[in-house]
């Protein structure tokens, strides 16, 4: 399962497979209200909250549990000292954004404290001189193609 090797990989230091697609699910990029993902981050992006919130509770959650032991995997190398870009290669500005989107999702309903803690979490590693509602992608500006 690609899930289960890109925990294995994250919590090993080092991502090695092609999975940040399907694992780091962003919304659309948009830039200048233009479309700009590659077609397959066209395939795997989340259309927008709606989708989102869709997206963690599907399979009664299995997706939401299995974001969050990536989070957690992610996490605790970053912890450990691994550098962002040697953990994630060029992957940080996908996970950065995914990250991002899911603590805005969060903050949807009634919330849920535990996604929120968790990419509050990585967030403060991926980039500790950002927050995670300053916006933005890593370095490169993205914006969510929905009101947020």
């Amino acid at each position: 399962l690609d899930h289960d090797r890109a925990v294995r990989e994250l919590k090993d230091g080092r991502k090695a497979g092609c999975w940040s697609w399907w694992i780091f699910p962003t919304p659309p990029f948009i830039r200048n209200g233009e479309r700009v993902g590659s077609p397959i981050n066209q395939v795997y992006e989340l259309a927008d909250d709606a989708e989102g919130l869709a997206y963690l509770l599907f399979r009664d959650g299995q997706l939401r549990s299995n974001y969050l032991a990536v989070l957690d995997a992610m996490s605790g190398s970053l912890e450990e000292g691994v550098e962002p870009r040697r953990l994630l290669g060029i992957d940080v500005p996908r996970a950065v954004a995914s990250v991002r989107y899911f603590s805005h999702l969060a903050t949807l309903g009634d919330g849920d404290e535990a996604l929120r803690d968790g990419c509050e979490r990585a967030l403060g590693l991926l980039v500790p001189d950002d927050s995670a509602d300053a916006g933005g992608g890593g370095g490169r500006q993205q914006k969510r193609a929905h009101p947020g």
